[in-house]
């Protein structure tokens, strides 16, 4: 499967990193990661601050694979509202979830802070609009369960809207405690602070084959054989084997990438801003005030898009941002798009494997990736340092 088609935005702003050796011979930890994203490389920071001996792997080079395709907005809001989520799993469940979200961009702002390096991350604020007349009551019922619980949230009218922003909508929820990042930077700053913590890094590292026995799992890779206690798979699509593949769908979301904006080109307070309608649009500033948009969701095609489908997904989602920005005169520099994954009920799926101990998938499927990725974290290192995590249950692999 190709994960993405077109040029990156990413890559191009991140040429100095660390690089990190191929394994060379065999060892022996107590906890092994696979994968080098940024679901890996949050865990290893984690149980690295624990002084968990611990061993990262990455089959190609850090970063470079899903985490570079991530357009980095950051909401605590999931795709799915919480007046949906609790019709769906109950209100304590759901409100959880939603707390945990919240709770998870304020622990990548504090990881972003520790790793002492440019990272891209910036606390936002977030306009999510009515798209229609149609869904202004249930936006506003939404708002009012948020407003009622606590969450930092406040309402614009379509008034409101029109007088901060170059278009109207029927109204919009202003969430005041989201973030953007660059996902690359931010993935490279985590795993090189991970090994000021102790933690192994090995590049150019694939695993080839493993036993999983009752004490100790054992896996071959092509620079040598590792023996661990636990292992965290944070593999994404490589991990689908494991998985009930009906739990999961397959989509492609298509993005662009702007020259860097002049100041009259920019919105209030360079907000994140993103709607109801499904697939929805989003829209967001990277720290060099590029425009980048994504959307026009769909079921993942087969072997991507043609070149012809491929530049009319581009010209359609410029139209879109044109619509809401009518000065607008960027160009795009960057255009990709990139398959994500869907699980039946729109959580990610985190936790021990059901038959096999001490076994950790952490698999931050969703439009909310990066912020799934932090919950995993947190997550499973609680049930690897003391077998519990009060939602745990929400998230687990074998959930019905």
């Amino acid at each position: 499967m190709d994960l993405f088609q077109g040029k990156l935005y990413w890559p191009e702003t991140s040429r100095n990193s660390r690089r990190y050796d191929k394994l060379e011979g065999d060892l022996e930890c107590d906890v092994l990661i696979i994968g080098g994203g940024l679901s890996g490389a949050l865990c290893a920071f984690l149980l690295g601050e624990y002084g968990v001996d611990t061993v990262l792997i990455e089959k190609n080079k850090i970063g470079e694979r899903v985490s570079a395709a991530n357009t980095g907005s950051l909401h605590f809001m999931s795709d799915q509202m919480l007046t949906d989520l609790i019709k769906q799993i109950g209100d304590e469940k759901a409100v959880s979830f939603y707390k945990l979200c919240q709770k998870a961009i304020d622990e990548l702002a504090r990881i972003a802070a520790d790793s002492g390096t440019e990272s891209g991350f910036e606390k936002k604020s977030s306009l999510y609009f009515s798209s229609s007349k149609s869904d202004l009551s249930k936006l506003k019922a939404e708002y009012e369960l948020l407003s009622k619980l606590d969450f930092p949230v406040a309402f614009m009218d379509e008034k409101e809207i029109g007088s901060k922003f170059p278009f109207t909508k029927p109204g919009a929820i202003y969430t005041l405690c989201d973030a953007r990042v660059n996902p690359l930077k931010y993935c490279q700053a985590v795993t090189e602070s991970a090994t000021g913590k102790g933690v192994k890094i090995f590049e150019n590292t694939a695993m080839k084959d493993y036993e999983l026995g009752d004490k100790k799992h054992t896996f071959k890779t092509n620079g040598g054989i590792i023996s661990a206690q636990k292992v965290i798979f944070a593999t994404g699509y490589d991990t689908l084997d494991f998985m009930n593949t009906k739990k999961i769908t397959l989509s492609r979301t298509h993005a662009i990438v702007t020259n860097p904006l002049s100041n009259r080109e920019r919105w209030y307070e360079d907000c994140l801003i993103w709607e109801t309608k499904r697939p929805y649009l989003y829209i967001s500033l990277s720290d060099e005030k590029r425009l980048i948009a994504g959307g026009l969701d769909e079921t993942e095609p087969v072997g991507g898009y043609g070149r012809k489908e491929f530049k009319r997904k581009t010209e359609k989602l410029l139209d879109s941002v044109k619509e809401l920005f009518p000065n607008l005169e960027a160009k795009v520099e960057y255009e990709y798009n990139s398959v994500y994954a869907n699980t039946f009920d729109g959580l990610p799926l985190i936790g021990e494997h059901p038959k096999h101990k001490n076994v950790y998938f952490l698999l931050a499927f969703g439009g909310n990736g990066t912020v799934c990725s932090m919950i995993g974290a947190i997550i499973i290192r609680d049930l690897i340092k003391y077998n519990y995590h009060p939602a745990a249950d929400i998230v687990r692999l074998d959930r019905s």
